[in-house]
């Protein structure tokens, strides 16, 4: 009987532990338009923030692509990193989710127009109060991570590359393409 009154209290209370944390979406304003971010923060607050960076391609501050993928794995991961004590911020890149751009204006992005939004969040999160900012860059992200690191204007307390490229952006795009187009114009 006294087991299943611990299981009973241990189910009780997974819940409330899973509450430890709040989402609140934020807009952060900048020269070209506004970013759409959310921020994921434990309840009991923190000093830290990590700011997640998204890879290429029309993937959202969730993991989700326009393309069709939808794993959530940034919201999953902001979640996670809350609920261990960190305040999480996660955002739309440009031309992206809900930070639009005009449609002429997309076929002038640059990369350092990325790291610039990015130096931006870390801004803001700096404004917010947090005394430490890592950047945890994802694919193309982790790219736009290292570049963050290596500028001294902006101040990173960390960066974490996650499954950041080991080559360089135009071989990696080359081999990405190639595998894609080659077969296109061969009658595959």
């Amino acid at each position: 009987m006294t087991k299943i009154k611990t299981l009973l209290c241990v189910l009780f209370m997974l819940p409330a532990a899973m509450l430890a944390a709040q989402e609140r979406d934020i807009v952060v304003e900048c020269d070209w338009g506004t970013i759409s971010a959310t921020i994921d923060e434990p309840t009991e607050g923190s000093d830290t923030a990590v700011l997640i960076v998204a890879g290429s391609g029309p993937t959202d501050r969730n993991g989700n692509s326009a393309a069709g993928l939808k794993t959530y794995c940034y919201k999953m991961l902001g979640e996670a990193l809350a609920e261990g004590g960190y305040a999480v911020m996660r955002y739309d890149k440009r031309a992206i989710g809900l930070s639009p751009i005009p449609a002429e204006d997309v076929p002038n992005l640059v990369f350092e127009d990325y790291i610039d939004d990015a130096r931006t969040c870390v801004e803001y999160l700096r404004k917010e109060g947090f005394a430490k900012v890592i950047v945890a860059g994802h694919s193309e992200g982790g790219l736009i991570a290292l570049a963050l690191a290596a500028d001294e204007e902006c101040v990173l307390d960390g960066v974490v590359l996650l499954c950041a490229p080991g080559y360089n952006m135009a071989e990696i795009l080359n081999f990405q393409l190639s595998q894609q187009l080659v077969p296109a114009y061969m009658g595959l």
